[in-house]
């Protein structure tokens, strides 16, 4: 029904928004403070605002269509069969090659923990980004991305009617890209635990080692359970797809969820699982608790009646 569907393109909104938040706090943290290696810092930071913009778009998108719905209902007609429009493939592409960076990343980072913590090619990295940039602008420029408050577009039946549809087919090179994944981070996560373990008993001598050692570690972890994660969720909305009769689009619908929930859970998997980057969201907490309750105690007192001495 319409009133479903508008309700779902209102989850997909709110969970956007609270998405957008998780995403621009770590994007924050990671530029603000040293919680990894320095080329690791940069390729995080870059994919989480691929992920920002994209969950900003997807708010924005839904957004408009509710607020066109309801002020001018002459302008956008809600049907039950007209899916809203999810995150554009120009954003899955940017997201998927930084990805694949950061596992190549991570495996030489594996490999080489004796040099790599005073290995800095931070420049050349820079100068690279930069360059991806505007040759990802440029493609956008081509492909037309457009941001514009037009109603989200209905699709015609036909395009959803397949199996593989333009819903369907990304969530599955999302999920076979996780998939291929999750052995690579698998070996990594392996191979740096019994790493710290022999060179705790044999070495334990250069600081820089040691830190790099860890810092393989927790992010293996972490990029493990990421995409154990994000495989579970684009499996299961593939296979409740599989499931939907025909001339059902509610379930279609419930596949642009997807987006802005793997948003927030892959910024929340570092936000409060990642050690370093939880314990600034914890400094970050209290210094505002801290300034806060300064704040109040100074408007107080500036409103207290203070007693006149007598002459």
């Amino acid at each position: 029904s319409s009133l479903s569907v508008e309700g779902l393109i209102w989850a997909e909104a709110s969970l956007s928004f609270f998405s957008s938040l998780s995403n621009l706090l770590l994007l924050y943290i990671v530029r603000r403070f040293v919680v990894f290696h320095d080329h690791l810092r940069a390729l995080v930071f870059q994919c989480h605002l691929f992920v920002l913009l994209s969950n900003l778009f997807i708010l924005f998108r839904g957004t408009s269509y509710l607020l066109q719905s309801s002020y001018s209902s002459s302008m956008v007609s809600i049907k039950g069969d007209c899916p809203s429009e999810s995150t554009p493939i120009f954003f899955i592409g940017l997201f998927l090659v930084i990805c694949i960076v950061i596992g190549v990343e991570r495996s030489y980072a594996s490999q080489k923990y004796e040099i790599y913590e005073e290995w800095k090619k931070k420049s050349t990295l820079d100068n690279t980004i930069l360059a991806f940039w505007v040759i990802s602008g440029v493609f956008a420029l081509l492909s037309s991305v457009s941001f514009s408050l037009s109603p989200i577009p209905c699709p015609p039946p036909r395009l959803l009617s397949s199996p593989l549809n333009h819903l369907t087919l990304p969530l599955l090179i999302f999920g076979v890209f996780f998939l291929s994944f999750i052995p690579v981070f698998y070996f990594n996560y392996t191979h740096n635990e019994a790493t710290v373990r022999e060179y705790i008993r044999t070495q334990y001598s250069s600081f820089s080692s040691r830190y790099q050692l860890n810092e393989n570690k927790t992010t293996s972890l972490r990029f493990l359970v990421q995409n154990v994660t994000l495989s579970v969720l684009c499996l299961s909305l593939l296979v409740g797809s599989s499931l939907v009769t025909n001339g059902s689009f509610l379930l279609q619908e419930i596949q642009c969820l997807f987006y802005p929930l793997a948003g927030l859970l892959i910024s929340l998997n570092f936000l409060y699982l990642h050690p370093n980057v939880y314990r600034q969201v914890l400094y970050m907490y209290w210094d505002g608790r801290n300034a806060l309750y300064i704040i109040l105690r100074v408007h107080y007192r500036k409103e207290a009646v203070v007693p006149l001495l007598p002459t």
